[in-house]
């Protein structure tokens, strides 16, 4: 199943050996009442995974690449 996001947190511990990342879903609140007119954003956690550093660099250096070879296109 797929899960949209539109944000993510990351976290490194001490040692540098894992790496933690949170995905989160940013929504506007829908107010109870008329009343409200504020509309407030909340914040919601989708999902967290936790990998070691080298895991984490391979992730990087795969992002990198797909959005280089956008930029090519670009050109």
């Amino acid at each position: 199943m797929l899960q949209y996001v539109n944000g993510f947190a990351c976290s490194i511990n001490e040692t540098k050996e894992n790496v933690v990342i949170h995905f989160l879903q940013k929504e506007p609140e829908i107010p109870d009442s008329d009343e409200e007119e504020e509309v407030k954003l909340v914040t919601n956690k989708i999902a967290s995974i936790v990998m070691d550093s080298d895991c984490a660099k391979g992730l990087i250096s795969s992002m990198a690449q797909l959005f280089e070879e956008d930029l090519h296109e670009e050109e």
